[in-house]
């Protein structure tokens, strides 16, 4: 039976869903401390290597593009839900990628739709450099701390590495990113660094509020105990023995 109109999503159904997405995101977040969200781009943001394209590359749907050759790319479906709702809460994004062409990789996120949503600034193209070395540079470039930094990867070698090796925070994305790994992702970030928090409060230790009352009463003490030893200590006088202003008075 065909589909009626009634059937199909409506314009405000998928606002209150967007503005769902980013209440959720912005529940997570303070807790998080999240910053920056570096995303990979071949198997995170599409299914498959941007490299492979050659020729002109078209749209063909929302989710697909083909090149000249007729080889297609599909995006995956909660690419661009992920990106805006990251863009509407305020992270930065930037893009570390080991794409073998660069300007294959650019044309893509273009021909996607996706180049508005990162910083031109932070993004690194380039096979030739570890990923830890691309972070590295949008982290300084985007003048923020490791731990500041959320990081998407379909390969769990280059999250683990960018993890130990800067400590940031990441995300392993095997079937590409969705709203379920970003919430994931804050929600682990977020318990990270309680447990950090948690462990430095452990070693530094707080301010006793009675340290000043009993600093105190030991002054207090100490100032009666002199007292009483400065009285112990007076001279006695012995009959025919004062001092030398007593000698030579009569009796």
């Amino acid at each position: 039976m065909a589909s009626s109109a009634a059937d199909a999503p409506q314009p405000h159904e998928a606002t209150s869903s967007a503005d769902a997405d980013v209440e959720r995101v912005q529940a997570l977040m303070t807790a998080a401390g999240i910053r920056v969200v570096v995303c990979d781009i071949d198997s995170t943001l599409w299914d498959g290597n941007a490299h492979l394209m050659q020729g002109t590359i078209t749209r063909q749907s929302d989710l697909m593009i083909k090149d000249s050759r007729g080889r297609e790319l599909v995006m995956f479906a909660e690419t661009v839900r992920v990106l805006r709702v990251c863009q509407s809460v305020g992270f930065r994004l930037g893009v570390s990628s080991h794409c073998t062409k660069r300007n294959v990789g650019q044309r893509v996120m273009d021909t996607f739709g996706l180049t508005p949503f990162f910083e031109a600034k932070l993004v690194n193209i380039d096979y030739r450099e570890p990923k830890t070395t691309h972070i590295s540079r949008i982290m300084k470039e985007a003048k923020v701390k490791s731990h500041e930094v959320l990081f998407f990867d379909d390969i769990q070698q280059n999250v683990n590495g960018a993890v130990k090796k800067l400590g940031i925070h990441g995300c392993h994305v095997p079937e590409g990113i969705s709203m379920d790994k970003l919430l994931e992702a804050l929600r682990n970030a977020g318990k990270r660094r309680q447990q950090s928090d948690s462990f430095k409060s452990f070693f530094t230790k707080a301010p006793d509020p009675n340290a000043g009352e009993e600093a105190q009463q030991l002054k207090r003490r100490k100032v009666g105990g002199d007292k009483a030893a400065g009285a112990s200590e007076s001279p006695v006088v012995v009959d025919g023995e004062g001092d030398e202003s007593d000698k030579g008075k009569g009796g």
